[in-house]
């Protein structure tokens, strides 16, 4: 069994790249946090879109480091997903009219 401290002592290890910026724009990094705030705002809709974005910032990290060509799919056809969803409303859930 491996050892959690362990674990965790070789993921702070820097790595190459690991201080190359990443390339996402204001625009996108603003409609990243409005999908997490939502979700953390119980606005449940967005619970799929969660796991996108941190698709998205992990891709977009792995071709800081490396390039491109590492990841598929890669940073920008995430994005393309991510940019076709309506902005999450401010708040929390939302009654429903009847």
């Amino acid at each position: 069994m491996y050892d959690p401290e362990q674990i965790s002592a070789v993921k702070r290890q820097p790595l190459d790249g690991d201080d190359n910026p990443a390339q996402i724009t204001a625009y996108q990094a603003q409609k990243c946090a409005a999908i997490l705030e939502a979700y953390a705002d119980g606005q449940t809709l967005y619970r799929d879109h969660v796991n996108t974005v941190a698709q998205f910032l992990k891709t977009a990290a792995l071709e800081a480091a490396l390039g491109e060509g590492y990841s598929r799919p890669s940073a920008q056809s995430i994005w393309q997903r991510l940019e076709q969803l309506s902005w999450p409303r401010h708040g929390g859930p939302q009654p429903q009219p009847r």
